[in-house]
Parts: C-alpha cells; sequence; structure tokens
C-alpha cells in the first residue's frame, strides 16, 4: 500500500498555500475565549469584506442573526465589481470558460423534486455544517440557530498548518456522532490561488483498498490527514463513555466539505465493517475532489447511499477545480435550484447537465447564503 513521501507532503501543503512545518500532524486547541473574542470583530469584517467585495463596516456586522446577515450578503456587493474586473473576477470567469463541460460527459438528470423526510434531513446536518464556523458559542453550544438542543460537544480544534478547523459532538437521544469540518476563511482566495495537484487516493488507509490510479486533490488530502487523528481520539472518546451504538454523521460546507467526504471514507476505514451502513455524509458548497476513477469508486462504498452533495443555483465552489483538468464529482447531488426547490439530479457519472452545471455565471454569495436559512460564515 503507497503512503506519501516527505516531498509529496511538501507539495500537497503547497496546494493549500501553507507552509510546511513540523507540527503538521498536531491539532491545536481552538483559541481561548479571549482571545477570540478580541480577534471576532476582525474576523468578521474581513469575512463580510470578502464576501461583498470591499472594505465591510461595523454597521454590517452589528446584528448576527441568520435574517440580517444574509441580507447584508446579498444586497451590499459592489456593482463596481461587475462594472470593473479584479484579478478575482477574471480569475473566475477563466475557470467559467474552462467548466463549461462538453456534452458528450454528461447527461441530462430527471431533476426529481425533493421534499419530506429527505428535505428535513439535509436542512437539519446544515446547522452542524454553519457551526463549526462560530468563533463563539461552540464551546457551549450556544451557537445561535447553528446549535440545535441536545447535542453535546466533545472537543472543536484546528491544524494551525492548513488551517483546518472542525469539531465533533454527539447526540444521545438521536445515537449520532457529528464531525463538522468549516470551510475555508476567504472564498475568493481559495478561487484564485487553488492549486490543482493530484495525489494517489491511498491515504493510510488500512483495510479499503482503493483503485489503481484513483487520483484525488493533494491540499484536500493533507487537510484530512492532519485532523483524523484528533476525530478519533474524540470518537473514543464517546464510545469509551456510552458505547459504540452510534451512527456518524460527517457534514462540511466548501473546502469542508471535501475534507468530509475523504474523512467518512478514513472513518469507514478505521471502525470496521460494523459501521459499514452507519456513516452518513451531508456536504454543501463541495469542490471536485478527485478523478472519474475514484468518483466511481465512490460509489460503491457500503454507505454511498447515504452520501449527500448539496449545491445551491449559481455556486462557484462545486465548479472547481475544473472538469478539464481531470477532475469530477461523485453522485447524488441535490441541487437548490433559484427558486430554492430541491432536486436530485444525478447521472452515473455525478455531472448532471441540468442542475449545477446549468448554469455559468458563477456566484460566491451564492456559495455563503442559500443553502436553507442559516448563512455561512462567523455569526456566531
Amino acid at each position: 500500500m503507497v503512503h506519501f513521501r516527505p516531498i509529496a507532503v511538501v507539495l500537497a501543503i503547497a496546494a493549500l498555500g501553507v507552509q510546511a512545518s513540523p507540527a503538521i500532524q498536531n491539532l491545536q486547541p481552538r483559541a481561548s475565549p479571549q482571545v477570540k473574542a478580541r480577534n471576532a470583530q476582525q474576523i468578521r469584517l474581513d469575512f463580510m469584506s470578502d464576501a461583498i467585495g470591499y472594505q465591510a463596516t461595523p454597521d454590517m456586522i452589528a446584528d448576527l442573526n441568520a435574517g440580517p446577515i444574509t441580507n447584508v450578503i446579498k444586497t451590499k456587493a459592489s456593482p463596481a465589481r461587475k462594472a470593473n474586473k479584479s484579478p478575482e473576477e477574471i480569475a473566475v470567469k477563466e475557470l467559467e470558460d474552462m467548466d463549461k463541460p462538453a456534452p458528450s460527459l454528461v447527461n441530462a438528470a430527471n431533476g426529481e423534486v425533493i421534499t419530506g423526510a429527505v428535505l428535513n434531513l439535509v436542512k437539519s446536518k446544515q446547522l452542524y455544517a454553519a457551526a463549526a464556523y462560530c468563533l463563539n458559542g461552540l464551546d457551549d453550544w450556544t451557537c445561535r440557530e447553528r446549535c440545535p438542543k441536545g447535542i453535546k460537544l466533545v472537543k472543536a480544534f484546528d491544524d494551525i498548518v492548513t488551517n483546518s478547523v472542525c469539531y465533533v459532538a454527539y447526540s444521545l437521544e438521536n445515537k449520532e456522532i457529528i464531525v463538522s469540518y468549516r470551510g475555508t476563511a476567504s472564498i475568493r482566495s481559495f478561487v484564485t490561488d487553488l492549486q490543482l495537484y493530484k495525489a494517489d487516493a491511498d491515504y493510510g488507509l488500512e483495510r479499503i483498498p482503493t483503485p489503481k490510479n484513483a487520483k484525488v486533490h493533494s491540499g484536500f488530502l493533507v487537510a484530512t490527514t492532519v485532523t483524523s487523528k484528533g476525530v478519533h481520539e474524540a470518537i473514543e472518546q464517546v464510545f469509551k463513555q456510552f458505547g459504540r451504538d452510534f451512527t456518524i454523521s460527517v457534514v462540511g460546507h466548501s473546502l469542508g466539505g471535501a475534507i468530509g467526504i475523504l474523512s467518512s471514507i478514513e472513518l469507514y476505514d478505521w471502525l470496521g465493517e460494523a459501521f459499514a451502513k452507519r456513516i452518513k455524509v451531508f456536504t454543501y458548497g463541495q469542490p471536485r475532489v478527485g478523478n472519474q476513477i475514484w468518483a466511481d469508486w465512490v460509489e460503491t462504498l457500503p454507505f454511498a447511499k447515504d452520501i449527500y452533495r448539496i449545491t445551491h443555483d449559481k455556486d462557484i465552489v462545486p465548479h472547481l477545480p475544473p472538469t478539464l483538468l481531470s477532475f469530477r464529482h461523485h453522485q447524488d447531488e441535490i441541487w437548490i435550484n433559484s427558486k430554492g426547490t430541491l432536486l436530485s439530479c444525478d447521472d452515473d457519472k455525478g455531472e448532471a447537465r441540468n442542475c449545477a452545471n446549468s448554469v455559468v455565471a458563477l456566484s460566491v454569495i451564492d456559495h455563503l447564503t442559500g443553502y436553507f436559512a442559516v448563512p455561512f460564515g462567523p455569526w456566531c
């Protein structure tokens, strides 16, 4: 079984735009409450500035409730960005042009409307994904709309090298362990700085084999690897106290969605066949993670039918990295269209033409809002 060599690790870290460090395998506790309070205002201003395209003002983030924040993001985006193209927008346009799939690569999907239990399921898990962005309230699970009652936090931590942030929590009532990964802190930087190195999909798996020539984005792979030890320890803590009769829900937005799907595979390898049908995955605005061989293999996993890849209207991130560079989505897309209707829209290659791939004027705003009522970002 092939494992990372040191040079591959260095390249993979470069793919995330970070520097190598001897502490790469060490997860650090999240910042102290004092540090978080001191930095929270600036972090929120920076995030909002990144979203709207110019310097945000404190009044824009005075009310952190979901409705006001969503309204600011949607209404305050600079019109000048459309008239005077910034480097970021030029890069976005180039990626749009690269990512227009040839008709031969995709087939029309049925577009079945999703309602009822599945709709409620993906809406509820979105809250867990949004909570990973919280600067305050996560430790005692008081993070506004994002923290439903009955959930207990086990541990929240981040990696100082890859800036990967995640938390592990559990619900005794639902017999559920939640593993949630935060998205990138800067969507526009993610779009313009995204590197396209690939690595073998075998990222230290001990039990399940990956197909020959299956490849995944090396930066996503490193971000997954550096969080796995801490996630294992937190899950073991729950098992030790309450037993192993739990399902595992892995959730994530943006970069966190990419880490989430890779983490779910690693968790299945670690937990064994007893959890083959007890792992569920919910990603929101997930980028493409691997090549077609890897994407096809994901569909053979025993928990494949419990993988929900949710996209929203013109969200740019699901179009990255481009298909032109041999990245492909796995199946089970659920697309939220411009009217807020959820459609199940897959073909046999995971790139259905009439859902996320039906739009070309891509949007950062649609990446942060429109995934149900709660916007993504550090608004708690």
